[in-house]
């Protein structure tokens, strides 16, 4: 991509140039509801540290945590959102090798192995098989559909950079992952965790006793927060980072940059608001990451230089909406009553999005329904062009409803393609046509 658009600084940006206006203006809402999830979440996780381990009220610190991020985020811009991604990292390693040790030497409790086999929650069992799929499915497309990742590719001098920043990047997630989903088990297997302990903060439950729902009560809990808010600071302001660069990349290229700065924050407002709320933090990213599973295989074969003259705008665009439709689908399947029909579509869309404890189907529909839809229509749309048949495409029929390219933010958009020229970056600066793509 950066290679043969230099020119395009986000993801969005690339989708226009691959497919068309309306392509993009589908992945800019994708990627900033995704990335608006994933603050919220990060303002709720937060919140419920210092609700239920700190044991005071979550508004001021998600307050105090927006308010900062924003401040330095549109001083510093995505500087300083990569010098706070090294502090975070940082901070994670040390809250993992802190808490490995702190849980090797304080942790006590006798666990049978028989005892763990009969526990439906500690042995093995149907979520924790079905997670093999889940989550690799879950961490990629979100990570693939979030515009704050593809700004450190934009970053990266150069593809050796990107590929070591990469790899050190997937052995500390993966080594971080681990510790966290160990000590939640750990909290489970040791009886630290009840019936009223929030799922949210399962994983500080190790580091208080089996008595009470533990609360920050020695240094360890204290630096454990510090270094919590470090973390949430990290992952919030390069969120931030991305949501200004999806905004000012599709509607605001030519405003001054307050005018991104001023969009950012007033969509942060409703998101520290809605975190007070205490949301169950894995249901919300199950939201996120369902969305972006949705459009990430129409995205990768866009993505595919020799699938170039194949994948369609229509096809991009039908495949993503058909990837939503069949999540929604697979919960009414799910909760079908012939007795309640539109109680089994309101139940069946609540499972699907929001409360099927990243149940298996609904991933598999919309990965498997998008591709096929995409497929299938790409397919027949190759097979009529053979054939010398072609048609206007999505693109060539909405960009001419009035308004549209105000909506699209493409006021220059023409049938043919010309709209989509590119610098050569050459020493003669001569421009190139890029060869418009199939409709």
């Amino acid at each position: 991509m950066t290679k043969d658009l230099p020119h395009v600084l986000s993801l969005g940006d690339f989708v226009g140039w691959r497919f068309g206006p309306i392509a993009k203006t589908v992945v800019f809402l994708i990627t900033g509801l995704i990335m608006c999830v994933f603050i919220l979440a990060e303002y709720t996780t937060i919140g419920t540290i210092f609700s239920d381990f700190v044991d005071t009220v979550s508004w001021p610190i998600i307050v105090i945590i927006g308010v900062v991020t924003l401040c330095y985020t549109a001083y510093g811009g995505l500087a300083v959102s990569i010098a706070t991604d090294q502090a975070q990292g940082i901070a994670s390693m040390i809250l993992g090798i802190m808490l490995a040790i702190y849980v090797a030497v304080t942790y006590r409790p006798e666990i049978r192995m028989s005892d763990i086999m009969s526990d439906p929650n500690l042995g093995p069992n149907y979520f924790g098989y079905i997670s093999i799929f889940t989550l690799p499915a879950s961490l990629i497309g979100s990570t693939m559909m979030n515009e704050a990742f593809w700004q450190r590719v934009w970053a990266s001098c150069d593809r050796r950079a990107l590929h070591f920043g990469a790899g050190i990047g997937f052995c500390a997630i993966v080594v971080l992952i681990f510790l966290s989903g160990f000590g939640g088990w750990l909290a489970f297997a040791g009886g630290y965790v009840t019936a009223d302990t929030n799922p949210n903060v399962y994983l500080m439950q190790i580091l208080g006793n089996r008595a009470t729902t533990a609360v920050v009560n020695n240094w360890v809990g204290v630096f454990v927060v510090l270094l919590a808010i470090v973390m949430n600071e990290g992952a919030v302001d390069s969120l931030q980072n991305g949501l200004a660069a999806s905004i000012s990349g599709q509607y605001l290229k030519n405003l001054p940059l307050v005018w991104t700065r001023a969009a950012v924050v007033i969509i942060n407002i409703p998101l520290v608001i809605i975190a007070t709320r205490g949301f169950a933090v894995l249901n919300l990213f199950l939201v996120m990451n369902l969305l972006a599973c949705c459009a990430i295989l129409p995205l990768i074969f866009g993505l595919i230089p020799a699938m170039s003259k194949f994948s369609t705008e229509t096809g991009f665009v039908l495949g993503v909406f058909s990837g939503i439709l069949g999540v929604t689908a697979s919960g009414i399947g799910v909760c079908w009553d012939p007795a309640d029909i539109s109680g089994s579509f309101a139940n069946g869309a609540n499972w699907a999005w929001y409360s099927n404890n990243y149940d298996w189907k609904p991933f598999l529909a919309s990965l498997a329904v998008s591709a096929i839809v995409m497929l299938t229509f790409d397919a027949g749309a190759w097979l009529l062009r053979r054939r010398c048949i072609t048609g206007p495409g999505i693109s060539g029929i909405l960009m001419r409803v009035p308004g549209m390219k105000k909506i699209t933010a493409s006021p220059n958009w023409t049938p043919d393609g010309d709209d989509r020229v590119l610098p050569n970056w050459g020493p003669d600066d001569a421009q190139v046509k890029v060869a418009p793509v199939a409709h």
